[in-house]
């Protein structure tokens, strides 16, 4: 059993791509959107700042740096990128 949370963001600026499983067809943010995402809110739902910090960290390195610096500067997330690097360091 598992917790969805929705939060109001503008989609027309997430990094997504299309994704077809079994049970639907839908869309998907990109790993470096998911991670910057997981830094730019760790204490979005009480409680599990641990998880999303592991979640995020694990992510870390399949990240493509192009796409990094695009949402980056696209979405002003610079923030978020130095919180996951001071992550990977404590890690």
């Amino acid at each position: 059993c598992g917790r969805i949370l929705f939060v109001q963001r503008d989609v027309r600026s997430l990094k997504m791509f299309r994704v077809e499983t079994e049970l639907a067809t839908g869309w998907c943010t990109s790993i470096e959107q998911t991670a910057l995402d997981l830094a730019g809110r760790p204490h979005l739902i009480n409680g599990l700042d641990a998880v999303t910090q592991e979640a995020a960290r694990a992510l870390f390195d399949r990240m493509n740096e192009k796409k990094l610096q695009a949402v980056i500067s696209e979405q002003r997330m610079g923030a978020a990128l130095v919180r996951l690097r001071a992550w990977m360091k404590n890690a």
